[in-house]
């Protein structure tokens, strides 16, 4: 999962937004592997007025039957401007 937040969040903002998003994983019966925090970077596009985001790389598993759960979850959160959700390909 790649989550882009607002880039004006302080460092509490973005830790207390990854444990949302751990919660609502875990919550769901998933398991977040590793989180990559990739840091601020430039928005190719401005999304709901931002044209800079954070940017953090999760690696997660979840059931199949809870993905559209955490979609759901992610389009409405607050501090969320952006989420893509991939499969990993099995080795």
């Amino acid at each position: 999962v790649l989550l882009i937040l607002p880039s004006n969040l302080n460092e509490e903002s973005i830790l207390a937004e990854l444990a949302k998003f751990d919660d609502t994983v875990k919550n769901l019966g998933g398991n977040i592997e590793k989180v990559e925090r990739q840091g601020k970077r430039r928005l190719g596009f401005s999304i709901k007025k931002h044209n800079d985001g954070y940017f953090v790389l999760a690696y997660i598993t979840l059931g199949i039957n809870k993905v559209e759960d955490l979609r759901g979850n992610c389009k409405y959160a607050e501090n969320i401007l952006r989420y893509y959700l991939t499969r990993k390909e099995a080795a």
